[in-house]
């Protein structure tokens, strides 16, 4: 049965996205502007990642960005999770287009979602068990996600 949750707040909204990864078992997709109102490299939600990565099971994590150089110059823990992780991990950016989208979504597990519809307020939407709902997104994502630049390149740290 589908339960839809309302969050107001920059705090409710991290605490959505939270619930839905701890949720999610093998595949999340995230369209955002660039990572940083997840907080997603915060050393808790890396981990989170990181334990999805080792789910055991076919798993996916697909991130469609519209500015991508905030995680590449500032995200460093999601920098070598993606070069840990690349075989299920990975980052794109969005094609350019004329009006930048203004929502961002998380899906999880293709019944799971995050809906933020305006990404100058907070407020937002998690749908629970509602395949219907992520479906629509998923194909938005998909189609997007066939549009975007990418995979970002993991710059190899060396001496």
């Amino acid at each position: 049965m589908s339960t839809v949750e309302h969050f107001e707040t920059p705090g409710e909204y991290r605490q959505a996205f939270d619930r839905l990864l701890s949720l999610s078992q093998r595949q999340l997709r995230i369209y955002d502007q660039d990572l940083l109102e997840l907080a997603l490299d915060s050393p808790r939600r890396i981990e989170a990642l990181r334990q999805l990565c080792l789910s055991g099971s076919p798993q996916r994590i697909e991130i469609l960005l519209r500015d991508w150089s905030t995680v590449r110059d500032r995200q460093p823990r999601l920098m070598g999770l993606l070069q840990q992780f690349s075989h299920v991990m990975e980052i794109r950016r969005e094609e350019e287009i004329s009006e930048p989208a203004m929502e961002s979504f998380v899906i999880g597990d293709d019944r799971l979602i995050l809906v933020r519809p305006h990404r100058d307020s907070w407020r937002s939407l998690l749908h629970l068990e509602d395949p219907l709902s992520a479906r629509a997104h998923m194909q938005n994502f998909d189609q997007l996600w066939q549009r975007s630049e990418g995979p970002l390149a993991v710059r190899q740290m060396g001496l």
